[in-house]
């Protein structure tokens, strides 16, 4: 399983919207509880924050 900073690292790359689906497969992917899980849960709300914030900043 890959460390979750080089995953992290791997992941800053990618256009936001791909980065949050990503980050949806990778949780759906972890079983339930898992610390991992969390971790990603955390990352990708972070994601969506960023997203939402992004697009009022436009309109």
């Amino acid at each position: 399983m890959t460390p979750l900073h080089i995953l992290i690292a791997r992941l800053k790359r990618l256009p936001a919207k791909h980065r949050i689906a990503h980050l949806r497969s990778l949780v759906a992917a972890e079983k339930p509880y898992s610390q991992r899980r969390s971790e990603l849960e955390d990352l990708l709300q972070v994601e969506i924050l960023k997203q939402l914030r992004r697009e009022i900043r436009a309109a």
